[in-house]
């Protein structure tokens, strides 16, 4: 911390307050509040939208339908109709 902060401010403050900036614990004690609410409350966002996708996933039902697999079914039976017509044909 004595290389962050000017020697000029270290200079105006009581030999107290100065040995408490400089001290190996101040720095890590004074972020260890802030920085542990912000993890707290990032954990619990996570946890939120993880049960609210769980819940909606669970609401939409059981089995998913991709888009290929009706368009293949819907065009299947164009498929075997216009290969049953040109098979008939001479």
């Amino acid at each position: 911390m004595s290389s962050l902060i000017p020697s000029s401010v270290l200079a105006s403050l009581p030999s107290a307050s100065r040995a408490t900036v400089l001290s190996n614990s101040f720095f890590p004690q004074l972020l260890a509040g802030p920085f542990h609410d912000g993890l707290q409350i990032a954990f619990s966002v996570c946890v939120l939208l993880s049960l609210g996708a769980a819940a909606a996933s669970w609401l939409r039902g059981r089995r998913y339908i991709h888009d290929y697999e009706v368009g293949t079914a819907a065009a299947a039976p164009e498929l075997a109709t216009a290969a049953v017509g040109t098979a008939a044909e001479p």
